[in-house]
């Protein structure tokens, strides 16, 4: 990690902290949520869908938003005496079994735990994509049982930190996304938590006992990563190039300048992207009903950020987003979700784009840097 780069961050983040955490943003109730989820939490419960349903009431927008409701999703199929052992025991089962550490395995648990509950959700609740299952959702539900083994994951400020600090290796994106390289990143920052005495005590101050304790600091590295971007903290950061690298040769000086500030126009503008493209994060097309002109009506069944996986009766077809609703070949009943899935893969491939700019620039920069020494 650049920790020069991670220094200036948490400066920001500290600097801003009574801003998070007053009575309009109070960022302080992932805490609190947390500690009320291990309080409630019971896997015997009788009635598990109450139960359910109270331990992650104040979750706030870190499951459920206006768009998609999976926790809601689980709470109706539990409510369904017949499937409240198969609920219970996808939790049991899957994603509250020791793994010993590999991470490996506890993706995949969860990869698990995402389909097994969509197959019930596409029996009982068909054409509800806004309770389908996904990956995060699933990590979400592990962090609220063992938060001090776990990380929560938003998909843009995650990218937007790892960028800041250089971190040596991408964690990747939709389907190709690898939680171990993710869980590196985090236990790295982690690392550096432990030893910023001023950001713990600062932290350590905000402490009530309405809040869970017993994160290992896990809880606090998600909220830097979340803050960063959310309350603009890399202001002011030189995430381009080092400076040393442009200033060793006079001669090669507006070379280098030139390069530095279209590399920072472009990277202000992937920013701005991330922020846009962050209202999207927690959507999922699994589960909506299409018509495709000739092969009839279908259901999603699977979704990355360039392909929907259509089941028809009896084939599967790839459909490339957002082209193929541009056609009259395949449409939507409802023409907003057709507009919402456009919009979230347009701004998808501007950021594709501008990230494989930003890439070649830096490659360039790298190159004229040894060329200066």
């Amino acid at each position: 990690m650049n920790i020069e780069h991670l220094n200036e961050l948490v400066h920001n983040y500290m600097e801003q902290f009574n801003l998070v955490n007053n009575d309009d943003h109070h960022e302080y109730y992932k805490w609190e949520a947390f500690k009320e989820f291990q309080q409630v939490w019971d896997l015997d419960a009788s009635d598990f869908a109450v139960m359910f349903k109270l331990a992650v009431s104040n979750t706030e927008n870190l499951i459920n938003n206006h768009i998609v409701q999976p926790a809601n999703g689980i709470v109706k199929l539990a409510e369904r005496s017949e499937l409240t052992e198969q609920v219970r025991a996808l939790f049991r089962t899957l994603l509250y079994t020791e793994d010993n550490g590999n991470i490996m395995a506890r993706q995949e648990r969860i990869e698990r735990f995402v389909d097994d509950a969509n197959a019930l959700l596409a029996v009982h609740e068909p054409g509800k994509s806004k309770y389908q299952q996904d990956f995060r959702s699933g990590l979400f539900y592990l962090n609220l049982f063992a938060p001090g083994k776990n990380y929560l994951f938003k998909a843009t400020q995650a990218r937007a930190f790892m960028q800041c600090v250089e971190f040596e290796d991408d964690f990747g994106r939709g389907s190709a996304f690898n939680l171990e390289t993710y869980y590196t990143m985090c236990d790295q920052l982690v690392s550096y938590i432990e030893q910023t005495e001023e950001l713990k005590q600062l932290h350590k101050e905000r402490l009530t006992d309405t809040m869970c304790t017993n994160d290992n600091w896990h809880l606090l590295a998600f909220d830097l990563i979340y803050c960063a971007l959310t309350y603009d903290l890399y202001k002011g950061i030189d995430i381009l190039v080092p400076q040393k690298a442009i200033s060793r040769k006079q001669i090669e000086r507006e070379k280098n300048q030139a390069t530095m500030q279209e590399l920072g126009r472009l990277q202000e503008q992937l920013f701005d992207l991330q922020k846009e493209r962050d209202l999207y994060d927690d959507f999922s097309a699994i589960g909506l009903e299409l018509h495709h002109k000739s092969f009839g009506v279908g259901k999603v069944v699977k979704q990355d950020n360039k392909y929907l996986v259509v089941h028809f009766e009896d084939q599967e077809r790839n459909f490339l987003l957002p082209d193929s609703f541009k056609t009259p070949l395949l449409t939507l009943p409802d023409p907003e979700i057709a507009e919402y899935i456009s919009s979230m893969n347009k701004l998808d491939k501007e950021i594709d784009s501008v990230e494989r700019e930003i890439a070649v620039l830096k490659s360039k920069i790298k190159r004229l840097s040894i060329e200066l020494k």
